[in-house]
């Protein structure tokens, strides 16, 4: 069977600790030979940035990237952004999973 490739979109404003444990979170799934995961954490201008980005690079730079949004545009076209960057990228998806800051997976 062929992995399943999943996009991970977490919109964060002001919560980058929370963002940071949310994916450190994902490891399990991470883990599992019937998934690929790729995370876009996407800072809805709430002046995170510094501070995800220093966490990403140390811990997750692997399957995680950040997107800077120069405004507030809420949750949903957070969402929206960090979809259409993966687009973009030519990350390839089989699935998208909208992941809340505080949400840990287990």
């Amino acid at each position: 069977m062929n992995p399943r490739n999943v996009l991970v979109v977490i919109v964060n404003y002001r919560s980058a600790a929370l963002t940071l444990r949310a994916l450190a979170s994902l490891a399990s799934e991470r883990s599992a030979p019937e998934l690929r995961l790729h995370a876009v954490v996407v800072e809805n201008d709430s002046g995170d940035a510094e501070a995800l980005t220093r966490g990403i690079e140390a811990s997750f730079a692997d399957f995680a990237e950040l997107v800077v949004s120069p405004v507030n545009a809420g949750f949903g076209a957070g969402n929206n952004l960090g979809v259409r960057h993966a687009r973009e990228r030519g990350i390839p998806f089989d699935y998208i999973q909208l992941l809340n800051p505080d949400t840990e997976v287990r």
